[in-house]
């Protein structure tokens, strides 16, 4: 039995580290969509969701791996006398090792986030002009947002030009051009 522990201990081990360093995201350990994690979320399909599991590669190697090095610390530490409780504590750890990797990886592919700045980060804001900007040339301005500053180009249908260092107000964007006007004051 020590020897299927260790087959288990090392094979587990070698596709973990592979799993590490070569990443994969169209392998059978997939997170569900949106839609099949609420189901398993709210309880009803815990079968379901064992059976999806079972197919994923993660699982597997976390089983195994798990499973190896529980039998032979048992093994070799010799705390449980019985070479069948040995295997039902190995078999039992390995399966529970495998199905908390699975669900800690659907957690965190579920909890996917960015940082992308869209329209509304824009909108409103108070930016210094760069460059020049007039009804009939982009200019340019600066903005603060969360990640930092960020240099915009600049439209406006205002007929007095804004001057560099004047405050604009970001009223719109039109894809990466925000349409600047002034704002009611000037903060310095």
């Amino acid at each position: 039995m020590t020897n299927l522990y260790l087959f288990s201990l090392v094979s587990g081990g070698i596709v973990l580290l592979a799993s590490i360093f070569v990443s994969d995201k169209q392998h059978g350990g997939a997170p569900p969509h949106i839609g099949e994690q609420n189901r398993f979320a709210n309880g009803r399909h815990a079968l379901w969701a064992l059976l999806t599991a079972l197919r994923s590669l993660h699982f597997w190697t976390f089983a195994l791996t798990f499973f190896g090095l529980t039998g032979l610390v048992q093994s070799d530490l010799g705390l449980l006398c019985d070479e069948q409780r040995v295997s039902l504590l190995a078999i039992l750890v390995g399966l529970a090792a495998g199905l908390f990797a699975i669900l800690m990886l659907r957690r965190l592919a579920a909890s996917e986030t960015h940082s992308a700045a869209d329209e509304r980060d824009f909108i409103g804001k108070i930016g210094r002009v760069l460059v020049p900007i007039s009804t009939n040339n982009l200019g340019k301005i600066r903005i603060t947002l969360r990640s930092g500053a960020v240099d915009v180009l600049a439209s406006t249908d205002e007929t007095e030009p804004f001057t560099v260092g004047e405050a604009a107000l970001i009223i719109h964007m039109n894809d990466t051009t925000a349409v600047v006007v002034r704002p009611a004051s000037d903060p310095q």
